[in-house]
């Protein structure tokens, strides 16, 4: 049987770059390949609380593998069924025994977008230090990813500077002149004062981002020499199960491969 090599880059782009770490629970990281990695930085001194990232990816249907390398670093890392939060595992890692290797085999009975949470701290001055690799039912996160809203712009005016090396005696003057005017102008009525509408402001509305995959294709080289190249805006995902290359379509459809006849799958 011939062996896959996967090989993927990824595209930094906001929030959905794999190296993003989101502290959203509403928006996770999505994760596009089966490896994560990322550190904790220390806090201040006196600071106790503990720091939050989450990733989001789906699992298909049968068992799936998590592996994790941790070094310096107490923290629970917890698995979740992203609809309703119901808890598939939690692995205790803890900084005292120096570089640790542990995993763990999540079963499940049908596809599901999973949520995984990594919450601690590091002990002392130093990050913490986390990989997690994924296989069996692995399956990419899509494209159904929420991207948070941008916050809102705030535009600051700056006036011009006051001159401050004006003449003393003209500034009295001016300001004898500016009470004068004010006394003889005549107040407006309530009805006029209601019928002048302030000036309307419009900002043009902020341009659509683009689709990160869009410069991506699924690529499946074949042992006959044949090639199917396919953008990744156009598939759904893609899983090898059970010797069988499956492809899922934006449009429904599914091609299915014997993983004999492929000697490379890569995305582009």
């Amino acid at each position: 049987m011939s062996f896959i090599h996967l090989s993927i880059a990824v595209l930094v782009f906001g929030v959905l770059g794999v190296c993003a770490q989101s502290t959203e629970q509403q928006f996770p990281t999505p994760v596009f390949a089966n490896q994560i990695s990322g550190e904790i930085k220390a806090r201040a001194l006196g600071d106790n609380r503990q720091t939050t990232y989450f990733y989001t990816f789906n699992g298909g249907q049968g068992d799936l593998f998590l592996n994790l390398v941790t070094n310096n670093l107490n923290a629970d890392i917890d698995v979740f069924v992203e609809q309703g939060l119901r808890p598939l595992t939690k692995i205790a890692v803890y900084a005292d025994r120096g570089e640790t290797e542990t995993g763990r085999v999540i079963y499940l009975r049908k596809q599901e977008k999973l949520l995984l949470r990594i919450q601690g701290r590091t002990p002392n001055d130093e990050p913490g230090r986390y990989q997690i690799k994924f296989a069996g039912g692995f399956i990419a996160a899509g494209s159904d990813v929420v991207i948070p809203p941008e916050p809102p712009r705030v535009v600051v005016r700056v006036d011009d500077p006051i001159v401050a090396d004006r003449d003393e005696d003209e500034d009295k003057d001016k300001d004898v002149a500016s009470q004068d005017k004010v006394r003889s102008e005549p107040v407006p009525s309530k009805k006029s004062a209601e019928s002048i509408a302030p000036p309307v402001t419009t900002r043009p509305r902020p341009e659509p981002k683009a689709n990160p995959m869009a410069n991506f294709n699924l690529i499946v080289l074949f042992t006959d020499g044949s090639r199917m190249e396919r953008p990744m805006t156009e598939v759904v995902r893609f899983q090898v199960n059970n010797g069988m290359l499956t492809i899922v379509n934006k449009g429904g459809g599914t091609s299915r491969y014997s993983m004999a006849d492929v000697v490379k799958v890569s995305i582009e």
